[in-house]
């Protein structure tokens, strides 16, 4: 599993103290990672089923259930601050550039992942969505008669 934070450079510390490290976080990150987008999923089932249209215009407004994407950024957040907490155990305490170097790529790496896989999640699961807000073409939606049947 280390090799799922390989691309880190290795900093001055023996080497095999630096991989035991990553592949111990790489865990964590999968778990994260794992949490944050079933969280993602179930606030925005929530939001989906609570939403009700009282007037026309209204179907047009802000789909406001998308906003629980937005809970990505809360796994990177945590990720991040473990990381930079976690490495100081690991790294001298002179390391605070490379520390927060770090902790702010791991910051966005792990917050545009969560929020991709869940906007796809929403995206091609349907029923995710109640079936009054999901948007099907025409084609999908009928199926075409053959002549002779």
């Amino acid at each position: 599993m280390g090799i799922l934070l390989s691309w880190l450079s290795n900093p001055d510390i023996p080497v095999d103290e630096w991989n035991k490290f990553l592949d111990n976080f790489s865990w964590f990150v999968c778990a994260l990672v794992l949490a944050c987008v079933a969280l993602i999923l179930a606030r925005y089932r929530m939001k989906a089923g609570q939403r009700v249209v009282h007037f026309p215009a209204h179907v047009f407004a802000d789909y406001e259930p998308m906003k629980t994407l937005r809970w990505a950024f809360l796994g990177g957040a945590i990720a991040a601050i473990l990381f930079f907490v976690q490495s100081d155990n690991v790294l001298q305490h002179g390391h605070y550039l490379f520390r927060l170097g770090f902790s702010a790529e791991l910051f966005f790496l792990i917050s545009g992942f969560c929020y991709l896989i869940g906007w796809l999640c929403i995206a091609y699961i349907d029923t995710l969505t109640p079936a009054k807000f999901r948007y099907r073409p025409a084609p999908f939606r009928y199926t075409r008669k053959v002549a002779g049947d």
